[in-house]
């Protein structure tokens, strides 16, 4: 099931390495890292100012996306009511 929402997101499944648009809840989260309202105070003004200006990095790992870097960025992304993010699988 989850391979198919995939498919259709991205065009093919497996993906292809590169940058695809996603939606957010079609990524998996490992874990939750630490990080502090400062943080994430900058990078809201930045990404709110200048857009998305480096993708979040996943690998495709038992049939899911799972993110390897931009944790960060997936939090304020949400916070901002976004619901696609553009990503670069590798």
């Amino acid at each position: 099931m989850y391979k198919n929402r995939l498919n259709q997101a991205l065009g093919i499944w497996p993906p292809l390495p590169g940058l695809y648009d996603i939606d957010i809840d079609d990524l998996t989260i490992r874990h939750e890292e630490l990080y502090t309202p400062r943080t994430t105070e900058k990078l809201t003004e930045s990404i709110r100012m200048n857009g998305l200006i480096k993708p979040i990095v996943v690998t495709v790992f038992n049939g899911e996306l799972v993110l390897i870097d931009g944790y960060h960025r997936i939090t304020v992304f949400k916070n901002l009511g976004m619901k696609k993010i553009k990503v670069k699988v590798v």
